[in-house]
């Protein structure tokens, strides 16, 4: 059997500020749990958007436990905070993130599982 030693070597990978967020956001969902349809949800759970407003610093507001209560009260900075991070998660679906959430997207995981993947493609 063929062994090359170089495949068990672990590499860093360096990560754009986009990628961060992305990053960020998924596991916001893996703390919180995942939801559909809303940006929150009583339970605390997010939808993919609302962990990309929640995970972002320019957003996020400690003592405010409602994701849209975030967004409303920072409404000027909300959308140009997660536009990268929107943009680069619409191309790698072809479709806007919410609706991918809402009506294909079946598990949390399967949510982490896409905010991982394109924060490691770097935006490709």
């Amino acid at each position: 059997m063929l062994q090359v030693p170089s495949w068990d070597e672990k590499i860093e990978v360096e990560l754009d500020e986009v990628s961060q967020h992305i990053l960020r956001a998924g596991d916001y969902i893996d703390q919180h749990g995942w939801c559909q349809s809303m940006l929150d949800a009583p339970d605390g759970s997010v939808c993919l958007m609302g962990a990309l407003y929640a995970s972002h610093p320019k957003i996020y507001r400690a003592g405010i436990s409602s994701v849209h209560d975030m967004v409303r009260i920072n409404l000027e900075n909300a959308f140009n905070a997660i536009d990268g991070a929107y943009k680069r998660i619409r191309f790698h679906l072809n479709e806007e993130p919410a609706s991918w959430n809402d009506r294909v997207a079946k598990s949390k995981e399967e949510v982490i599982n896409l905010l991982r993947t394109v924060a490691y493609s770097g935006g490709k």
